[in-house]
C-alpha cells in the first residue's frame, strides 16, 4: 500500500487502519509512505508502479522501501530545483522559461509528430 500521509482525498487515517486490519486477518501488507506532487498529495501512481514492479520481480520488502525512498528523495530534489528555477522566471520576467519537466514535451512549441511527412 503506498500512502501519503497529506494524501486528502483518502486520509492516511483511513489507509493505515485498514493495512492493520488486513495484518491482524494474516495478510502482510507493506505500506510505504511517500510525498506525492499533486496540489492534493493523492498522486502516487508512480509510487505504486514501483511497488508493483518490485512485487512482480520477486523483490524483498526492505528493497522495494528503499527504491521508494530513493524515488521520494529524487522527486524532492527535482521539485526544489524547479520551484527555484520558477522563481528566478518569475524575479526575471524578460527570461526565457525553464525547460518544461515534460520529457515529451518539444522546445519551440512545434508538435512532436511520429517523423513521417504527409
Amino acid at each position: 500500500m503506498v500512502t501519503d500521509s497529506a494524501d486528502q482525498r483518502v486520509p492516511a487515517e483511513q489507509q493505515t487502519p485498514f493495512a492493520e486490519e488486513m495484518h491482524r486477518a494474516g495478510r502482510d501488507i507493506p505500506q510505504y509512505f511517500v510525498t506525492a506532487t499533486s496540489d492534493n498529495h493523492h498522486g502516487v501512481v508512480r509510487y505504486t508502479e514501483l511497488v508493483t514492479g518490485g512485487c512482480a520481480l520477486g523483490k524483498s520488502d526492505a528493497d522495494i522501501a528503499t527504491a521508494v525512498s530513493t524515488m521520494v528523495k529524487q522527486n524532492a530534489a527535482f521539485d526544489a530545483q524547479r520551484r527555484k528555477e520558477i522563481a528566478l522566471f518569475t524575479k526575471n520576467s524578460g527570461a526565457s522559461p525553464p525547460p518544461s519537466a515534460d520529457p515529451r514535451a518539444v522546445p519551440g512549441g512545434q508538435a512532436r509528430t511520429s517523423g513521417k511527412r504527409t
